[in-house]
């Protein structure tokens, strides 16, 4: 899984977004949890990336 790019939140959501990390480690769940965030305007980076990207690779 690629680390998401930041994107700035949709006008048609409330204008409080946050940049959350998600830790869930079952993929399925992962995914519906980004696709929810992401459709509420929030940006959301998972902890299995950022894992990944840390060790270069």
């Amino acid at each position: 899984m690629s680390t998401p790019t930041p994107v700035p939140p949709r006008s048609d959501v409330a204008s409080n977004w946050l940049r959350i990390l998600l830790t869930e480690d079952h993929r399925v769940n992962q995914k519906v949890a980004q696709i929810m965030l992401t459709k509420s305007g929030h940006v959301v980076d998972s902890a299995q990336a950022v894992q990944t990207a840390r060790r270069g690779g």
